[in-house]
């Protein structure tokens, strides 16, 4: 085959269109770079050879452009963009999704985590009495329930015994002001949540406090302020 011949072979845009959607076309350019790079060596035309590394550039945009070979890639690059997105940017949304799932529990939860514990021995002692330590796994966090894989109670269990949630924002943030609030109740930015789980007339208190970050909502601290 001529030079000619060859070029045509390689940088004909039917050649390349014919080419399975699934194999990159940059693999394509460096396949023919090295096939080139013998022949035309061989010829000592250096400038034909940049002009082929040209047509090959453009065909392969040209290429790409072909809505048969976008369409082969698009699909798997779109599904994988959506399981990674945020369920909802509003938290009474986000939250919805976040308490009905042990996957988005486990993926929006953000390590290290801050947990709380009063200390029944000092109720009184405002410094003493709740005790903070850090945890760095999902399983090693004091409410997980290993039947639901969950840390948030899900609505079936939060209906089943009877707890109650609120949702604590800036709109409706308690102050310093007020008596017996307690500092998880005050709420200073619009990238700040928490919500108190209760279980009434039995002293059950915990709030699960989340922040928004990186586009989404994230568990970070857990208060256990239960008597």
């Amino acid at each position: 085959m001529d030079l000619h011949g060859y070029v045509w072979h390689v940088a004909h845009p039917l050649r390349l269109r014919a080419q399975r959607p699934s194999v990159p076309m940059i693999a394509i350019v460096r396949k023919s770079i090295r096939a080139l790079s013998g022949p035309v060596s061989r010829f000592g035309f250096a400038s034909c050879r940049s002009l082929v590394l040209a047509g090959l550039l453009f065909t392969c945009g040209f290429a790409l452009a072909d809505p048969a070979i976008q369409g082969s890639t698009a699909p798997g690059a779109h599904a994988a963009a959506a399981n990674t997105s945020c369920p909802s940017a509003d938290f009474a949304g986000f939250l919805n999704a976040f308490s009905q799932s042990r996957v988005l529990q486990r993926r929006y939860t953000r390590f290290p985590l801050e947990f709380g514990l009063q200390d029944l021995s000092h109720l009184n002692d405002a410094d003493e009495g709740f005790k903070k330590r850090t945890i760095y796994s999902f399983e090693k966090m004091p409410n997980y329930d290993p039947e639901s894989g969950t840390v948030f109670p899900t609505p079936t269990r939060i209906e089943k015994f009877g707890q109650k949630t609120e949702i604590l924002t800036m709109k409706n943030s308690k102050t310093a002001k007020e008596k017996n609030v307690f500092p998880e109740e005050i709420i200073n930015d619009s990238a700040s949540a928490t919500v108190a789980l209760t279980l009434p007339d039995s002293g059950v208190l915990v709030f699960y406090r989340f922040r928004k970050m990186q586009g989404c909502w994230f568990l970070y601290a857990i208060s256990d302020r239960s008597t």
